[in-house]
């Protein structure tokens, strides 16, 4: 928009920093080996700015178009993320197997062992990871349960249905200790 003296009004303007902004965050994100990482990245920088502009009151100059795109662009990043880990663990569970009773019994042991490795692997190295906000942190996480602990409990009852009493042997996570594992993620404080 063009003001009367022709010059660009301050929401012409802030539009075309945050534009900036973001293509900056989009290049940094890439400079992780861990994609998942880079879009944890972009959340948590999402949630940054926005928290800032509520709080230096900023909605009016950058606009309500702006916050709806970002909100819509942090749900994106939050699909990727889980595309990029938990949609994996997840996909480790599935069970579209029709063999002989043997053999479907192996196949699930190797889908739990499989599994824990996986599963141990990313709470090992997402426990270093650091959201700066209490609120993101909480809705990552419910994002997670939401899609690991259904998969997780299905995946558990089919095992323990073929196991029986043998089942307990193998299993290493209750449902309860899967849960406990994700609720301790990003609490890292520098």
């Amino acid at each position: 928009m063009i003001d009367r003296v022709g010059k660009l009004s301050l929401s012409v303007h802030m539009a075309k920093i945050m534009e900036l902004l973001e293509r900056s965050l989009k290049a940094n994100s890439k400079n992780y080996n861990n994609p998942s990482l880079g879009y944890f990245f972009i959340m948590n920088n999402r949630r940054f700015i926005e928290l800032e502009v509520e709080l230096y009151g900023l909605g009016p100059i950058i606009g309500d178009d702006w916050l709806r795109k970002n909100r819509t662009k942090f749900q994106q990043n939050l699909q990727l993320y889980h595309r990029s880990s938990w949609n994996k663990i997840v996909n480790i569970l599935k069970l579209d197997i029709n063999e002989s009773p043997n053999v479907e019994t192996e196949l699930l042991k190797d889908k739990l062992n499989s599994f824990n490795e996986h599963f141990d692997e990313i709470c090992n190295v997402q426990s270093t990871w650091f959201v700066f906000d209490e609120q993101l942190r909480e809705q990552i996480i419910k994002s997670i349960d939401n899609i690991l602990l259904p998969a997780y409990g299905s995946f558990i009852k089919r095992f323990q249905n073929f196991l029986e009493k043998q089942a307990y042997e193998y299993i290493k996570y209750g449902i309860f200790d899967v849960k406990e594992h994700v609720n301790n993620l990003f609490l890292v404080r520098e």
